[in-house]
């Protein structure tokens, strides 16, 4: 770990958190998470996500990284596959992330796993058709998308320091999101079989896709679990790392 600097991480839900934490965490806390990092666990959207990020940073982090689930863009990409990006990609600005710190993080990665490269795309909510997916694809040639991460880049460049994003696919491309987890949100990853029952109760029909993302959702929190172990929850950059600006990526 590069004891010269202070790592913020922010995670969206607090299952992502947990392999970090090593324990039980909830919505809006903060935690310790070895000697030089803080982890934050935003919630979901846009707003939580900036919010955290200017909570680490009040408390003296240099560099910031967002850790946890993506859904795939790029056809072929499988729940538990883990994407390193190389930029974020919003509708009108595109984000840089260190390339120092990218390079080293890569190099440990792949010690132990396959890492693919590409963008990360934003989407102000989870997309539940796969045409929708192609369509984001196609405009913004992302590989995954989440809801979270461009907002934690934009704090990065604006506030100058390094930022990256380590993303594992919890969704795939062909998986039509059921309509009870679109209005459920990101949290009803976290919800018991109880209120998941409850929720597809009035629709059967959402049985199969609703059980299939349950097995991707559960193939990414396994890779999550996996990369904490073998990455002993050091995520920080290297000693030399170039900070963040409007000209650098």
């Amino acid at each position: 770990m590069c004891l010269s600097m202070v790592l913020g991480i922010i995670c969206t839900l607090p299952l992502e958190a947990e392999p970090l934490v090593r324990g039980t965490a909830m919505t809006g806390r903060v935690y310790s998470v070895g000697p030089k990092a803080f982890l934050a666990v935003s919630g979901s959207g846009r707003s939580n996500a900036d919010k955290a990020a200017g909570c680490l940073l009040e408390r003296g982090v240099d560099a910031l990284i967002c850790w946890g689930f993506a859904y795939a863009l790029q056809p072929g990409l499988s729940a538990g596959d883990v994407v390193l990006a190389e930029q974020l990609v919003t509708d009108r600005v595109t984000y840089p992330v260190s390339r120092s710190w990218r390079r080293a993080m890569r190099k440990r990665l792949a010690d132990f796993t396959r890492v693919y490269d590409g963008a990360l795309a934003h989407s102000d909510h989870p997309l539940a058709r796969p045409g929708d997916k192609h369509l984001l694809h196609d405009s913004s040639r992302a590989i995954a998308f989440d809801c979270e991460s461009a907002a934690v880049a934009a704090r990065a460049k604006k506030t100058g320091v390094p930022f990256l994003a380590l993303k594992v696919i919890s969704d795939v491309v062909g998986i039509r999101l059921p309509a009870a987890k679109i209005e459920a949100g990101p949290s009803a990853d976290q919800a018991g079989l109880g209120q998941r029952l409850a929720r597809v109760g009035a629709r059967p029909w959402e049985w199969p896709a609703r059980v299939r993302k349950a097995w991707c959702s559960k193939q990414g929190l396994e890779k999550l679990k996996y990369m904490a172990l073998k990455l002993d929850r050091d995520l920080a950059p290297p000693e030399r790392v170039e900070r963040s600006s409007a000209g650098k990526a």
